[in-house]
């Protein structure tokens, strides 16, 4: 299964209203197959040791979620925190669900990393450091959605930026209105709008497609004029590690992507070690790409390939025929609609099972 991290940050002085609506909203959020919540696991400060944080609202989503289904919070939920000795002063984190310690990084990079390494950002409330989060996800074109009507930076972000992030979560007129007017002291009405919002961010979270490939020039010409205008027609957003703001480990920015991404397609035409390898990993963790390559394959290129991929699926014609490339397109399509059927029955499963 291919998870989805989805980071609920935000204010640490909630009222009652909104930490009940953010943590129904994380719950409703973990109704998805494939959605982990990630937090940094702010607590409270020792300033307001009464507080109620964004961080602790979505546990207790995340906690009612897992209990009722009886599995490990860790499964379902995480908690990024700073290096011991490097966190704010006055500051209590809780370590629930599955920790991960951030190690030598100061607070921007933390923050920095946490949105180049999940895959979607919901804020609440918050000041300045809220901002800066939605500011660095914007600057990495990574799905955020600021919640006007909890205040805060999220509202001043909200109107700033508004066309944006209703075009990258594909927001309904109705919806963006709710978003703006809805009283979440009501209770059906924020239990309407913690569903569809849930919807919307589960949405503009998935359908990654990762390409891997040799980096040469006449791969980026069948990449630009071929592969991607099919993979963007079928809903999918076409991820290359060359053409990312991922920073750090080259190795851990590829398992990074390949945990979340829904679909992958390997070109593996020039036989690159690089491909080759990184498909390897991709096996392992049971994903069966889609292998092409850009010419038809005679015995002795196939002599050069490792013969563990002679039983798998591989689609080969001649990209420099306008023959060729429509027959791969084809077959990059019927891929990539197999995969959206799959997921869909997937949700409509999940959704039975909560109702």
């Amino acid at each position: 299964m291919t998870q989805k991290l989805i980071a609920i940050y935000g204010g640490t002085e909630l009222d009652d209203a909104t930490a009940s609506f953010v943590s129904r909203l994380a719950e409703v959020l973990l109704g998805y197959p494939d959605v982990v919540i990630v937090t940094g696991g702010f607590d409270y400060s020792t300033d307001l040791p009464d507080a109620m944080s964004t961080d602790r609202a979505a546990l207790h989503g995340a906690a009612k979620f897992t209990q009722a289904m009886r599995i490990p919070l860790a499964e379902r939920f995480q908690t990024w925190i700073p290096e011991a000795g490097r966190d704010r002063e006055g500051v209590v984190r809780f370590k629930e669900g599955l920790v991960r310690e951030l190690k030598g990084k100061s607070a921007q990079a933390r923050r920095l990393t946490l949105v180049e390494q999940v895959d979607a950002v919901v804020t609440v409330k918050g000041k300045k450091h809220t901002a800066l989060v939605l500011d660095m996800a914007l600057a990495v074109d990574k799905p955020a959605l600021p919640i006007p009507l909890t205040g805060g930076d999220s509202c001043t972000y909200w109107k700033d930026n508004k066309a944006q992030i209703v075009s990258a979560f594909q927001l309904s007129d109705a919806l963006v209105q709710r978003l703006e007017t809805t009283s979440i002291e009501n209770l059906d009405q924020a239990e309407r709008l913690a569903r569809d919002l849930a919807e919307s961010v589960w949405t503009a979270s998935s359908h990654v497609c990762l390409i891997l490939s040799a980096f040469r020039v006449e791969v980026d010409a069948f990449q630009g004029d071929v592969l991607n205008p099919v993979v963007e027609a079928e809903g999918f957003k076409p991820v290359r590690l060359d053409r990312t703001t991922d920073t750090g480990n080259i190795a851990s920015i590829f398992v990074s992507r390949l945990r979340s991404s829904d679909a992958v397609i390997a070109d593996i035409t020039e036989g690159s070690p690089n491909v080759l390898y990184e498909l390897g990993h991709a096996h392992a963790r049971g994903i069966e790409p889609l292998l092409l390559a850009r010419r038809k394959l005679g015995a002795e290129v196939w002599r050069e390939l490792p013969f563990y991929l002679y039983e798998q699926k591989l689609v080969a014609f001649d990209a420099t025929t306008e023959e060729g490339r429509n027959m791969l397109g084809n077959r990059v399509r019927e891929f990539l609609q197999n995969i959206r059927t799959t997921r869909a029955n997937a949700l409509s499963r999940s959704v039975g099972q909560r109702s």
